[in-house]
């Protein structure tokens, strides 16, 4: 049960690749290892690029994860571009993760397209 992470500084931007198993606790240990990167960095514009694999979380763990994560601090990003390149498009629970993130006022936006993500957060 372990992730790989690469965290870099593009400009004003971190753009923070993720890949392993999609687990809960692997979701929230970089979930956490993002904020503080952020924090770190005094960046305001985040770009995750998602590789998981294996199973999609649940409905329940993923609004517990990103109602945590956007109290803890995602909401204080201006933007943050979600990349899910591990995804299925038809059966995906990104959607809902991005619906809850924005409800908690966060500016996330869902990408299917590493270069669309990088043209909106630079944007």
């Amino acid at each position: 049960m372990t992730y790989q992470s690469a965290i870099e500084k593009h400009g004003k931007k971190l753009r923070a690749t993720v890949q392993g198993e999609n687990s809960y606790e692997n979701i929230s240990r970089f979930l956490q290892e993002l904020l503080e990167k952020c924090e770190e960095e005094q960046t305001s514009h985040l770009l995750i690029v998602d590789r998981m694999s294996g199973l999609q979380s649940s409905t329940v763990d993923v609004y517990e994860l990103v109602s945590e994560y956007s109290a803890k601090g995602f909401y204080k990003l201006e933007k943050v571009a979600y990349c899910d390149l591990a995804g299925d498009p038809e059966n995906d629970i990104g959607w809902f993760a991005e619906t809850v993130a924005l409800n908690q006022g966060v500016n996330i936006k869902l990408f299917r397209n590493l270069e669309k993500a990088e043209e909106w957060l630079d944007g």
